[in-house]
């Protein structure tokens, strides 16, 4: 319905349907007797049992296409119903949107005397890594975008479409042809905006989701930033590729140490460590916490379903080293251990995420913040305490936006916002230099492009 208004077009919303083909015909014949220029719907296009659109128009209207050669939006539906033009928009949300504003957003334009395509609806931007076309079919790739001076720099977002974060990560998409195999890294892009974005971001994080995140972002104004949640490894590869101006991380070693260690090993090439803040890492489990978990042990015992954390993010590094120190005490492998973890392959974006199937009853445990378990009402089982520093460019340290990030992580304003956060305490040294990457070293593990 907004999508619709923005284009121009004066919508009349039919409400939510269930996949029955009586109240989806009813409704919409409704509509296309009822003086509608255009039917526009989003889901139950694919062919599976319950996707019953296209079958309303195959029988009771005229069918031109179901599947078009576009990636992602293949099982657009386009028609007639009544005499009516008809598009059965996916209803994953991403290729609902790249679909409606590449086919039905020009036509409602031109239907209301507007420019089907604007110039404020297109920008050139730097492919900030490449994008792998799909033979055979046209690639509408979502990207966000990123001010650079007096440009633009565009990067791919990791999601896949029927993610609804795609649409608040992603700023517009790339058009790559189906005789296309590769947009480089570096090409001069065309990106069409999903809608007229006056206020781009300044800057980009990449790296481990942190409630801390959201002071720090509205403490560097005027600037904008964005933050994208990938983990502490995603931190790391973006930062060190160019990709992310910055990007946090918690990445533990055992006995304790947080996140130099790892650079050192890793001897990742031309970045510089800021201290930032800690916080507190433990069991979230239900309020009252009624299983009594008093830590690991209990949880494997008790035979509890825990919700486990991706494989790039500083928690599931955490939860790995207390599975080795239960391996090693009890002499039982840890896969062993792992494999009698009911949930162990269950995996959570996020600590909010993690909270949320506590909370719903999915999980009894999952590794966590404080801040998120109070968030969400539930108990919490303190494990340890843990850093939370920001990586940036080293050519990036002394730049308006390195010194506007130091500003910021010393500002009084973070602090006193961080001390309003369960488990969060600010450190008098944030925005120090912690570790800089040794001159002329190169990385011994590959810092590469691809999903984090």
């Amino acid at each position: 319905e907004a999508a619709v208004t923005r284009a121009g077009g004066s919508p009349r919303r039919l409400g939510i349907l269930p996949d029955a083909r009586a109240a989806i015909e009813s409704s919409l014949l409704a509509a296309a007797r009822g003086g509608c220029a255009l039917l526009l719907t989003s889901g139950s296009t694919s062919a599976g049992v319950g996707d019953v659109v296209y079958r309303v128009l195959e029988e009771g209207g005229e069918l031109l296409a179901h599947g078009i050669r576009v990636e992602p939006g293949k099982p657009t539906v386009l028609g007639r119903l009544a005499g009516v033009p008809f598009v059965g928009l996916p209803g994953n949300p991403g290729s609902a949107a790249v679909i409606f504003e590449t086919l039905v957003a020009p036509l409602i334009r031109a239907g209301a005397g507007l420019d089907p395509h604007p110039p404020r609806a297109r920008l050139r931007a730097e492919l900030a890594s490449e994008i792998r076309g799909a033979p055979g079919r046209r690639r509408l790739r979502m990207v966000g975008v990123v001010r650079r001076g007096a440009g633009y720099r565009a990067y791919p977002v990791e999601k896949r479409s029927g993610a609804i974060t795609l649409l608040g990560q992603a700023d517009g998409f790339v058009d790559v042809p189906e005789d296309r195999a590769r947009v480089a890294a570096g090409e001069e892009v065309d990106v069409t905006l999903l809608e007229d974005r006056a206020a781009l971001p300044d800057a980009l994080f990449v790296g481990s989701h942190c409630l801390g995140l959201l002071p720090l972002l509205a403490a560097l104004a005027p600037l904008r930033a964005r933050s994208v949640h990938a983990g502490s490894l995603g931190a790391i590869r973006s930062v060190a590729r160019g990709l992310a101006d910055a990007g946090g991380l918690h990445l533990r070693e055992p006995g304790g140490a947080y996140n130099v260690p790892v650079l050192e090993r890793m001897r990742v090439p031309g970045v510089v460590l800021l201290r930032g803040w800690t916080r507190m890492q433990g069991w979230i489990v239900p309020s009252g916490n009624p299983r009594a978990v008093g830590g690991f042990a209990e949880i494997l015992d008790g035979g509890l379903r825990i919700v486990n954390r991706t494989p790039t993010s500083g928690t599931r590094v955490l939860l790995d080293e207390l599975l080795a120190a239960e391996s090693l005490r009890r002499a039982v492998p840890a896969a062993d251990l792992a494999a009698r973890l009911p949930g162990f392959d269950v995996e959570a974006s996020t600590p909010g995420a993690g909270a949320a199937a506590v909370g719903a009853g999915l999980a009894d445990a999952g590794l966590g913040i404080q801040a998120a378990a109070a968030l969400a009402g539930l108990g919490f089982v303190p494990v340890a305490e843990e850093r939370y520093d920001l990586l940036l460019r080293i050519s990036d340290l002394d730049s308006a936006f390195g010194a506007a990030l130091r500003g910021a992580l010393g500002s009084q304003t973070l602090r006193e916002a961080l001390g309003r956060l369960p488990g969060y305490r600010a450190d008098p040294d944030a925005g120090e230099v912690l570790w800089t990457s040794p001159a002329g070293e190169e990385a011994s593990v590959p810092v590469h492009a691809g999903r984090a």
